[in-house]
């Protein structure tokens, strides 16, 4: 598999835009899951949607780091976070579809009931940011982890 990155954020030729997209809808469909069958109030269950997230970003890192080597941290931590970002765009973008079309599933957080479009919009917010901070975290520590296997 061909790995290609550029400086646009999205872009159909960048790894991280497909597999973002791919990432942010298996967590959209997660998170319509959980509201569907009402266990939309349970943090800890919800927060095994990011397995959707880890998965992409280890395995993209793990087949990006022969393309790097010795620059592995700056070029694989700006893919991860790229990754990340999209993947909360596709949150975002969902959650609002999921308010127009069907608002009793519309996504909640914590709280938070997505009665209205401030509730909608600082749930979607809430989400973003969450998966970014989430997914950076999840590509240090595996660009960490690539560092010191690149050195031995």
């Amino acid at each position: 598999m061909r790995i290609q990155e550029n400086k646009y954020l999205i872009d159909n030729n960048n790894t991280s835009s497909r597999y973002g997209i791919i990432s942010g809808l298996f967590m959209a469909i997660a998170l319509l899951l959980f509201q569907i069958s009402g266990n939309d109030y349970m943090p800890a269950l919800k927060f095994l949607k990011y397995i959707f997230l880890a998965i992409p970003i280890v395995f993209i890192l793990n087949m990006y780091k022969h393309n790097l080597n010795d620059r592995i941290f700056v070029k694989g931590f700006s893919l991860g976070a790229k990754l990340s970002m999209i993947a909360g765009f596709v949150l975002i973008i969902s959650n609002v579809i999921l308010y127009l079309v069907a608002p009793e599933y519309s996504f909640s957080k914590f709280t938070i009931e997505p009665s209205s479009w401030v509730g909608m919009a600082l749930v979607s917010l809430s989400l973003f940011f969450e998966t970014f901070v989430i997914g950076s975290l999840i590509t240090f520590i595996t660009v960490q982890y690539l560092k010191e296997k690149s050195r031995r």
